[in-house]
């Protein structure tokens, strides 16, 4: 299986360059949509205000063909969005009023999936910052020879295997997991967490990741958490704290999402490490 960037200090997240959600004053009870050229100011990311124009001048087949054009994601005529709010709660109960489906909170972020005519009434609420595309994480890898990289050979002679460790590997999917657990590349007993809607989703980096760590520390217990955005990263740190987990290798990229220097707004990966 192809190596992967390893680390299994800290977190390892890329950032560059920041954005900051614009802010705007909305009524807190809104009755039904604005008039069109009122959604200029809405709360909505670019993308976001072109699929919701389309849905509420056009139809709401025009608002999903929109966002696919977008390559915004789209589930069960859905759009995929993340609000920023000042009350996740409230944001929550405001996403289930308009017929939408809450899949992830933490840290403030409310991932969930949003009928396109509803996206601007969303944005008029007064305890939602912002509306916007999920974050995209993208996988890092490099061909590398991991356990002689970093001079594991000399620890294993000395019987250093990481016994008594705890690490845990968030990764965006771990499709080949079982087949690696049968072959022996990574043991039976990991723990899994799931949070990305499925562990074996395609992605197989999270399984290279997992057996080059595997190799270092032959005698570390292992969890493997998937992930699929900012929000869901917020759940993985969570329960690495919670389950005493200090160790934890991320070799995923964010990019576009804060200024690059470790120092990120509320709910921005970088705020989350």
């Amino acid at each position: 299986m192809a190596a992967a960037t390893v680390g299994v200090a800290a977190f390892l997240v890329v950032i560059a360059a920041a954005s900051s959600a614009p802010q705007a004053n909305r009524d807190d009870k809104p009755k039904g949509l604005r008039p069109l050229d009122s959604l200029k100011s809405a709360k909505l990311e670019t993308a976001i205000l072109r699929v919701s124009r389309e849905a509420t001048t056009k139809s709401p087949g025009a608002g999903i063909a929109a966002a696919e054009r977008a390559n915004l994601d789209v589930e069960q005529n859905k759009v995929r969005v993340v609000l920023q709010t000042t009350d996740s709660a409230t944001a929550s109960q405001a996403v289930d009023a308009v017929g939408g489906k809450v899949e992830a909170t933490a840290s403030g972020l409310v991932q969930a999936l949003v009928p396109p005519t509803a996206l601007a009434q969303l944005g008029q609420i007064s305890a939602v910052r912002y509306v916007r595309a999920p974050f995209r994480p993208q996988v890092d890898a490099i061909l590398g020879e991991g356990v002689a990289a970093v001079g594991a050979p000399a620890w294993h002679t000395l019987n250093r295997k990481g016994g008594g460790a705890k690490v845990a590997v968030i990764d965006l999917g771990f499709e080949g997991l079982a087949a690696s657990q049968a072959s022996g590349d990574l043991p039976v007993g990991a723990t899994t967490v799931d949070y990305c809607g499925g562990i074996s989703n395609g992605q197989p980096h999270g399984v290279a990741v997992a057996e080059i760590v595997h190799e270092v520390a032959p005698d570390a217990e292992l969890t493997l958490i998937c992930i699929d955005s900012e929000v869901t990263l917020a759940q993985a740190e969570a329960y690495v704290e919670a389950n005493g987990i200090k160790i934890v290798n991320h070799s995923v990229g964010w990019f576009n999402t804060s200024r690059g220097d470790g120092n990120g707004g509320p709910g921005s990966p970088d705020s989350t490490v």
